[in-house]
């Protein structure tokens, strides 16, 4: 397929209406189309660390002098995407006879390149989002519980339709490649938006690269001080005994001799009750390394 035919395809998958989640090949797409305007600057995935956190995000840099200097970063979908490109368009090679950056600025806004991706709306097709993970042997287990060695989902900002799974996939498989059980959700709140992306992850007809494993609930947190509680009121309304009511205490959690599956279930629990168990939210997921292997061969992956 020639570079003509290649690029009319790859427009057409950008713009094709109801689109699913993004691959990480169309990344490589968004950049042909940048390319072939004449604006310097590609989009790729910035993992960057902040202490114990990793945030990954989509991110836009220089291709003429990909430094980290010229890296901005598009954390969420309220970012000026055509400001960002401007400012990243501004560090070219073909503005070295400006002497200043205020002077590259004002070249790039009038470059022909980018008159092009703003008549084209080719910007709007640029993604921006990120996701925050922390470890949760960063934490103290009071809060969480050992959760297997998992990270979890910290902050996920607002991202560009369509496009939040692939920060989803990236994040597992970095969970992944760093240590325990994989990456779970927030264990206190997660939007319904979010709560769908893991209810694929957690369904092998949909995500059969994905291993889920279930996490037990942490002896002594809130939910399970809740259970607690509404199976003493159940108790006392059916007359149960002692025995009875006991046994139903010590089967809250799924494996009370193993501590280290431990993990708060608050999230889990605002799904689905007392049945949380049953929550993709309750999992931590694992998958093998595949996004960011081709993102790094691609020379789309930065840190």
């Amino acid at each position: 397929m020639g570079n003509t035919s290649t690029l009319r395809s790859v427009i057409r998958e950008l713009l094709r209406e109801g689109a699913g989640a993004r691959k990480p090949q169309e990344i490589a797409g968004i950049n042909e189309l940048l390319s072939h305007a004449g604006v310097d600057a590609q989009l790729g995935i910035l993992i960057s660390r902040a202490g114990v956190s990793t945030t990954i995000s989509f991110a836009l840099k220089s291709s003429s002098r990909p430094d980290p200097d010229s890296v901005v970063r598009l954390e969420n979908r309220k970012n000026n995407v055509f400001d960002a490109l401007v400012r990243v368009h501004s560090q070219s090679e073909k503005f070295d006879n400006i002497s200043n950056a205020e002077g590259h600025l004002k070249a790039a806004k009038v470059d022909s390149g980018m008159r092009t991706v703003l008549s084209k709306e080719i910007h709007t097709q640029i993604p921006a989002g990120s996701i925050r993970i922390y470890p949760t042997s960063e934490i103290t287990s009071v809060q969480s519980g050992p959760c297997g060695g998992a990270w979890f989902v910290n902050i996920t900002s607002s991202t560009t339709s369509g496009w939040g799974p692939l920060l989803y996939d990236i994040a597992i498989e970095w969970a992944s490649m760093n240590g325990g059980v994989g990456l779970v959700s927030d264990r206190e709140m997660v939007s319904p938006d979010a709560a769908r992306v893991w209810g694929v992850y957690s369904d092998p007809s949909r995500r059969g690269d994905v291993t889920p494993t279930q996490l037990d609930i942490r002896k002594g947190s809130y939910v399970y001080d809740q259970i607690e509680s509404e199976i003493d009121r159940e108790a006392d309304e059916l007359g149960l005994s002692d025995e009875e009511r006991t046994k139903r205490i010590n089967s809250i959690q799924l494996t009370p001799d193993d501590d280290s599956d431990d993990c708060t279930q608050k999230s889990a629990y605002i799904q689905m009750g007392l049945n949380w168990m049953k929550s993709p939210l309750s999992r931590a997921y694992r998958k093998d390394p595949v996004v960011i292997p081709y993102l790094e061969s691609q020379g789309l992956l930065w840190k």
